[in-house]
């Protein structure tokens, strides 16, 4: 290009942007719009932030659908009392020499009336927990005071759930049923005699609630041990009976129902005695530990057939060792 063009190029250019209008108030504007943008962003960005913070909380404490809404108790304030743990009601302790139909003391005024009848107890008893279905009831004793005999070891008085026999308002009487089972597949076979022992509470001399504390026989007599004694694992087991085979069968349950012999897949739960004719027994039994204080020490002997135990014996018993857990009842008596 020559200089001559390029000077004719440069004039034209001047004279053009000399030619263009700008508005008086242009610089001004411009200058208020570069001001006020930061702010804006800066407005624009903290709204956005605050969002994301607040939806952050949300999600952290709000509960979820799927969720559960757990609630944390408020704890005590320092040195605040904590309120006592009321005693056990007498409805809660058991009765020591008593088992059936309750371990526990009954108010007459709940129970049905059969439980003032001691000849109807003891047959409900051979129904209910043996599986006898017919029994010839023999002789019913007067009621005498309870007096518990001098064993050597006996259940701690003191204890919360040990018999609470000595209550000044509890009255213990003690009554004696004597009766026959009819045995054998078809029930037409009378039994050896059996006897009942009853325990009953007095809350007045009209109403008298009655409760099984034991039975015996001949043929399954314990000498060892004696009705409501301390016992440990092995438990010492004593006596003299008969039965099928030259065998007794032997269990021990808790309160609770538990079975805690025989054991599952141990080969035990029985002794060896006469067969046609009473024989002494001894043997050592081992047992579960027991989640109950109280229990029962149960000896049956059999005929080979069908059909509930012909003679049993039922001794109560008092575990020194007790599991505080809770325990998974038994199935039905075993006849």
């Amino acid at each position: 290009m020559s200089d001559e063009l390029e000077e004719r190029v440069r004039r034209e250019l001047q004279e053009a942007a000399s030619a263009a209008r700008t508005s008086p108030d242009a610089w001004r504007r411009t200058e208020a719009r570069i001001g006020r943008r930061p702010w804006r962003l800066l407005a624009a960005a903290s709204g956005v932030l605050a969002l994301v913070l607040i939806g952050a909380l949300a999600f952290q404490y709000l509960p979820q659908r799927d969720q559960p809404i757990v609630t944390v108790p408020a704890e005590d304030p320092p040195g605040a009392e904590e309120e006592p743990t009321p005693a056990p009601q007498e409805a809660d302790r058991p009765i020591g020499p008593a088992f059936w139909p309750s371990p526990f003391r009954e108010s007459a005024s709940d129970v049905e009336d059969w439980r003032f009848d001691r000849r109807e107890v003891a047959i409900r008893f051979t129904r209910e927990f043996i599986g006898w279905q017919r029994v010839s009831v023999e002789k019913v004793s007067e009621p005498e005071p309870y007096e518990d005999e001098p064993y050597e070891d006996t259940p701690p008085a003191s204890d919360s759930e040990a018999s609470p026999d000595a209550e000044a308002n509890m009255v213990l009487l003690r009554s004696l049923v004597h009766l026959n089972p009819y045995i054998g597949e078809d029930g037409s076979t009378r039994g050896v005699l059996h006897t009942i022992e009853l325990v009953g509470i007095q809350e007045d001399e009209s109403s008298t609630v009655w409760y099984v504390a034991g039975i015996t026989s001949p043929d399954t007599e314990v000498t060892e041990p004696f009705p409501q004694t301390v016992v440990d694992s092995p438990l010492n087991l004593k006596g003299r009976g008969r039965g099928y085979e030259a065998t007794l069968h032997v269990e021990i349950r808790d309160d609770a129902g538990t079975v805690l012999h025989p054991r599952e897949g141990r080969n035990e739960g029985y002794v060896m005695a006469g067969q046609y004719s009473v024989e002494p027994f001894e043997a050592k039994v081992e047992f579960s530990r027991p989640s109950r204080e109280w229990g029962i020490l149960i000896i049956t002997s059999s005929t080979g057939l069908e059909g509930p135990a012909p003679a049993w014996s039922v001794v109560r018993i008092y575990f020194r060792s007790v599991e505080r857990s809770e325990p998974t009842p038994s199935p039905s008596p075993a006849g």
